[in-house]
């Protein structure tokens, strides 16, 4: 009887293995993927306590534009 009931577990891990894929593919896209980050150089800088002066060609790029 243990026998019959191995293909069934497998079948069920697989089934919900992949709801959950598919809640967490749905939550990214409705939370996640179009969030934007703008790094400004100069505050990262004084954060890491250096006190070299950064060019202005970086400051408040957004590094996750494409």
């Amino acid at each position: 009887m243990k026998s019959l009931n191995k293909p069934k577990l497998g079948k069920e891990l697989a089934i919900v293995l992949l709801i959950k894929v598919l809640l967490l593919t749905l939550l990214w896209s409705l939370f996640v993927r179009n969030q934007e980050v703008t790094v400004d150089a100069q505050k990262v800088s004084q954060s890491f306590g250096f006190q070299s002066q950064v060019s202005d060609q970086f400051q408040g790029v957004n590094h996750d534009k494409r």
